[in-house]
């Protein structure tokens, strides 16, 4: 995240519009669950328009408008030479304009001349990784002093509406959760088809030589030709159960389109974060903006990820930080991704360091909260990682704890 001196974000910062365009919000249709915030704001103030502006690159949307004037109200939008809540994006902090047509901040801005607008209360909007996505703000067209109880309650108006974003992506970070799970279950079933169809060639390997048992002297006597017969038709009912069970299952999984990283962190974090919240852990993230994931690898790694951020979560103390970043680094002549995970919880004692990858081992370190382990998850990771030709490993954290790291050729 690149903040200005002030504490604000410029409106052109990947990551910002990146934030932006993730929330879904851009371009999309009226909603009664934005709208009774602007409409309330309007009547509450006395004021003549109030907005709720999501500030993109070039333009500003409303998501939710009351009172604009024609044709604005239709186009809901304008370009950026109209905008006063680009100046909250810019600085981070509320604008409060008494006189615009006084006011250096904002006299020259086209708003003014075209739109009437006189005097402006303006709060950010921030979503829950603190990117400022626009402002909720009411507009006069005379001039107003805003009063401390009007200040109060925009603020309250606009925490209402960064509540409503941040449950929109913790609902699509949940549905992603869902799909991640049907994805490893549909990962599980390929693996039982695999192994039911590489039981056809034992299967018939039986059935073969009971069948050359049984037309090879010296002849059977009584019995073992009964034997052999219970043999052979078991092996004929098995058979029939694997030729069933391979006719019946189907995958129709689709190719995944590739991600960039920066939204498959945060998407991740976004789905371990209510969970971190409970004990007061906070998430960071760090990541390029501007490097993406091809699809096959997508699925696998954010697997990876919320397994690792699960176990952050668990061994983390109340109050706690955990961060999750990934870098480009260039060893032995090759590129690479590196992705981490760190906490500060009680670390991996070094003595343990290899063997906590091994399927069914747990380590000693005490689960501050979930359930405990099984010694699982890591051992996916590790298989995982292997196949997409990467390393895993797990060191000390520089402010303790540890920090669990994933290397993969980029």
């Amino acid at each position: 995240m690149n903040l200005t001196e002030n504490g604000g974000q410029s409106v052109k910062d990947p990551g910002r519009l990146e934030a932006l365009a993730e929330t879904g919000l851009l371009d999309s249709l009226p909603e009664e669950s934005f709208d009774r915030y602007t409409r309330m704001a309007r009547t509450v103030l006395r004021a003549d328009v109030s907005l709720l502006s999501l500030v993109a690159e070039n333009r500003q949307f409303f998501k939710s408008q009351f009172g604009l004037p024609s044709p604005y109200d239709q186009l809901r939008e304008t370009p950026l030479t109209h905008s006063f809540c680009r100046i909250v994006v810019e600085t981070g902090r509320p604008l409060i304009v008494e006189d615009a047509r006084l006011d250096d901040r904002v006299k020259n801005n086209s708003a003014v001349r075209d739109l009437g607008v006189i005097s402006y209360l303006g709060l950010p909007v921030r979503s829950d990784d603190g990117y400022l996505l626009g402002s909720m703000c009411a507009i006069t067209g005379q001039p107003r002093e805003w009063s401390n109880d009007d200040i109060a309650f925009m603020g309250d108006i606009r925490g209402m509406v960064s509540t409503e974003i941040s449950m929109r992506l913790r609902n699509s970070a949940l549905m992603e959760s869902v799909s991640l799970l049907e994805d490893a279950a549909e990962e599980r079933q390929r693996a039982e088809r695999m192994l039911v169809h590489d039981l056809r060639t034992p299967v018939a390997s039986i059935l073969q030589g009971i069948e050359l048992i049984e037309v090879t002297p010296p002849a059977l006597n009584l019995e073992q030709a009964d034997y052999l017969l219970l043999i052979r038709e078991a092996g004929k009912a098995l058979d029939l159960m694997v030729r069933d069970i391979l006719s019946t299952a189907s995958n129709n999984q689709g190719p995944s389109k590739a991600v960039s990283i920066s939204s498959l962190l945060r998407r991740s974090a976004a789905i371990i974060r209510p969970l971190a919240e409970n004990d007061g852990i906070n998430i960071q993230i760090s990541a390029p903006s501007d490097t993406e994931l091809s699809g096959v690898k997508v699925r696998p790694i954010e697997r990876i990820l919320l397994n690792l951020l699960t176990n952050a979560v668990k061994f983390s103390p109340k109050g706690g930080m955990i961060s999750i970043s990934a870098r480009s680094e260039r060893i032995g002549g090759q590129d690479w991704l590196r992705f981490e995970v760190s906490d500060t919880g009680t670390g991996v004692p070094e003595s343990e360091r290899e063997s906590i990858f091994g399927e069914s081992v747990v380590g000693t370190a005490q689960c501050q909260r979930g359930p405990a382990s099984l010694g699982l998850g890591l051992a996916y990771c590790k298989s995982a990682i292997n196949r997409l030709g990467g390393t895993i490993g797990v060191e000390d954290s520089k402010g303790g704890g540890s920090t669990f790291f994933v290397l993969l050729p980029a």
